[in-house]
């Protein structure tokens, strides 16, 4: 997974460059370019969080669970674990919807 990441950052970059390259220089950049990027930054993002969450390498927190006790900081990591989750079927159900008024997706041939 961490590979995936890696790629998709050097193809986000090199996406960009091509697009803003083009458009410095010859004033007719790629429609693709900067779509790719990013769609590449997305799935970098989505990702690397995820990575994160699995190896439960979220610093800001860690930090503040030495303050606390032991107890509390395990309830803080249920909290945050069902966050997270909420937020993924949130992300799902509207990504769902999304794609289900793109044309081709709803069978709505004629409009």
């Amino acid at each position: 997974m961490r590979v995936v990441c890696g790629t998709l950052l050097v193809l986000m970059v090199i996406f960009y460059r091509v697009h803003r390259g083009d458009a410095l220089c010859f004033q007719d950049p790629p429609f693709w370019g900067d779509t790719l990027s990013v769609f590449c930054n997305i799935w970098l993002t989505m990702l690397g969080y995820s990575l994160a969450v699995r190896d439960r390498e979220d610093i800001a927190l860690r930090g503040f669970y030495k303050l606390i006790s032991p107890r509390a900081g395990h309830m803080l990591d249920i909290v945050w674990s069902t966050m997270v989750f909420c937020f993924g079927l949130y992300l799902a159900w509207f990504g769902w919807v999304a794609a289900q008024n793109v044309p081709a997706c709803s069978g709505n041939w004629a409009a």
